[in-house]
């Protein structure tokens, strides 16, 4: 078997979507992307595996030590068992304020972490328009925690747009194949660095 270089977590899953407005939804986008970014890794020569968050809780053990399993940290497993050099976590952004917009990359802080988001961030930044808000470092307890701190390789999770934006979620569609690329081109990028390929 293959061990792949980028494992590609899709945020949220079928029956939770995430941030939604009308037919938009961020599992739905971040499905096609996840899919995209699969191919134009392979173009490149790098292996990657798509792993979707199931939809249902699983339950280990039995009588007292029977422990559920949530669909969230059931995703996090899957990545962290995938074998994957580096993870990615793909979602958009959503606030209250309508105003709010720009890209936001999410890091555990390690020094491989920061690295790939670093790499990520700019890339994208040469390529796809949008408002950076730079690289936020977040503890396992915080939102996007366990993705970020317990599986055993690098982590970023990605927040590129806000839905709730109108400018935003133009360009949500307009730039989505050039933001593949640059996905793609960032991740180049940091097996290049690492001296990796």
């Amino acid at each position: 078997m293959t061990i792949p270089h980028v494992a590609i977590s899709v945020g949220h899953r079928k029956g939770a979507q995430g941030a939604r407005h009308g037919d938009l939804t961020e599992w739905l986008y971040n499905s096609v992307v996840a899919e995209m970014l699969k191919g134009a890794l392979s173009e490149r020569g790098l292996e990657s595996v798509v792993v979707f968050r199931p939809d249902r809780a699983s339950y280990r053990g039995s009588g007292d030590k029977r422990v559920r399993v949530g669909p969230y940290m059931r995703q996090v497993e899957a990545v962290a068992a995938s074998g994957a050099l580096v993870a990615i976590d793909l979602h958009l952004n959503a606030a209250e304020s309508k105003w709010a917009r720009g890209r936001l990359f999410l890091s555990s802080g390690s020094e491989g972490s920061l690295l790939l988001g670093s790499c990520l961030r700019a890339s994208l930044n040469a390529t796809v328009p949008a408002q950076d808000r730079g690289i936020e470092v977040r503890s396992v307890e915080q939102n996007g925690g366990p993705f970020l701190h317990l599986p055993p390789m690098p982590c970023i999770l990605l927040e590129p747009w806000f839905l709730s934006n109108s400018e935003d979620r133009q360009d949500i569609v307009w730039y989505q194949a050039m933001y593949v690329e640059a996905l793609a081109d960032g991740l180049v990028s940091y097996f290049s660095t690492i001296g990796a390929l």
